[in-house]
């Protein structure tokens, strides 16, 4: 494993948005941003370091990635002066399979700033530095996402194809939608604005995955997107909708950290029994 330190630049020129060639041999890496500190947890460490299966959460999350061999790289964006890396990281890696190759496959990047975009961003130009082109393929995961599964990440890869721009794991909501009124007061409580048809609302999560020209035009552009495809559909185009599976949760309340660990460990049952 090295870590990559690079010079800050100021944004490369937006790029024009002119068709993609695509080719047979296009690659594909993922950049996993991890410089948050997790508010909402209201825990002592950053949540992608919290105690998870054994191991921090983030080693959790980056043996998913590496379990899939034709994810070439993971770049993984930490704040500049991330003190937990180094200390609560690294002893775990070396306890992964060999077949992670995780020497050759994981890069630390610590040019991560205060919004996702901007580390998303800063993977971007790494990745972008060490020769993945235009064309190849930017997976995008949250470090607080350890349930991904190999067959969901499968399953985007071969549903987005050969389109130009990319997609996303969502999941299709089935509950009824309301939309609230603003707050009067704070101590006033929500009323319903009106009902939204839930046949069209879709939940968003990751991997997401696009396009490397797409993405680092869309969040030049768009600094303040909550996500990559937000970004995206900025630009005018539409990402492909790929449906994923609850247990794929992010956690980010208190709550969230048990009911993972508890689908993390099935899903490691379950492996171990094919294997």
């Amino acid at each position: 494993m090295s870590a990559v330190r690079v010079r800050q630049h100021p944004p490369p020129a937006p790029l024009d948005l002119c068709p993609i060639v695509v080719t047979t041999h296009t690659r594909t890496f993922a950049v996993i941003p991890a410089a948050g500190i997790g508010a909402r947890m209201s825990a002592a460490l950053p949540k992608q370091y919290l105690p998870f299966a054994g191991a921090p959460l983030l080693v959790r999350t980056l043996s998913r990635l590496l379990r899939v061999g034709w994810i070439e790289r993971c770049y993984v964006v930490l704040a500049p002066d991330d003190r937990y890396w180094d200390t609560l990281v690294t002893p775990h890696l070396a306890q992964l399979p060999p077949a992670f190759a995780v020497a050759e496959r994981l890069r630390v990047v610590r040019l991560g700033g205060t919004t996702r975009a901007h580390s998303v961003r800063a993977g971007l130009r790494v990745a972008h530095a060490e020769g993945f082109g235009d064309d190849d393929w930017a997976l995008v995961h949250d470090a607080a996402r350890p349930c991904l599964t190999t067959e969901t990440i499968e399953h985007l890869h071969g549903s987005v194809g050969n389109s130009n721009v990319g997609g996303l794991i969502a999941i299709p909501a089935t509950d009824t939608v309301k939309v609230a009124t603003p707050h009067t007061s704070p101590n006033s409580f929500p009323v319903v604005e009106r009902t939204v048809p839930r046949e069209r609302i879709w939940l968003a999560q990751t991997p997401q995955l696009f396009r490397l020209a797409v993405l680092r035009q869309a969040l030049d552009r768009f600094p303040d997107a909550t996500d990559e495809a937000s970004a995206v559909e900025r630009l005018g185009l539409q990402p492909i909708l790929v449906k994923g599976h609850w247990s794929n949760l992010k956690v980010t309340l208190p709550g969230d950290l048990e009911l993972a660990q508890a689908i993390w460990s099935l899903q490691e049952d379950s492996l171990s029994d094919v294997g």
